[in-house]
């Protein structure tokens, strides 16, 4: 584990370095955030440039920044993204699968109106049942909500 997050940090401060000021590394990400077609490509050129961080890990990250219509395409939204039969179970460990899942988050959020952040946030909840902020674990409630999903009762 220690040479995988080593090479994680060297290429992490690499990536930055490559940006003289904080303003230019939040100009550059502007540019790909602002643009519908370019968006989600961001977390894939930040995976592709540090070892060790996937599609998931860099769009938590951009989340985590404060790029709050970035989702996180974990194995609980994929769980249920391929029950609803939105995603291929074929699909599911596939990089362009990130990127697809990405794409969907995005179109839920925007037909409902909320942030991608908060699509990912109650998929998480329901696939988890880990409600933190108020101390309450009710175990993972994915293979229920499936169910509901696929009309199983």
């Amino acid at each position: 584990m220690w040479p995988k997050f080593t090479n994680a940090v060297i290429d992490s401060a690499h990536f930055l370095s490559s940006y003289k000021t904080i303003e230019s590394f939040y100009s550059f990400i502007e540019k790909f955030y602002n643009d519908p077609y370019t968006k989600n490509l961001l977390p894939i050129h930040i995976a592709l440039n540090i070892r060790g961080f996937s599609i998931a890990l860099s769009a938590d990250f951009l989340k985590e920044i404060g790029y709050v219509n970035y989702g996180k395409p974990d194995v609980h939204l994929k769980d249920i993204l391929i029950a609803a039969n939105i995603i291929n179970e074929k699909d599911k460990f596939k990089f362009r699968t990130d990127y697809y899942c990405l794409d969907i988050i995005d179109k839920i959020a925007s037909e409902v109106g909320i942030t991608s952040y908060a699509v990912d946030k109650t998929l998480w909840l329901i696939g988890s049942g880990n409600f933190y902020k108020n101390n309450i674990n009710k175990g993972n409630n994915k293979k229920h909500f499936i169910n509901f999903i696929k009309g199983i009762n």
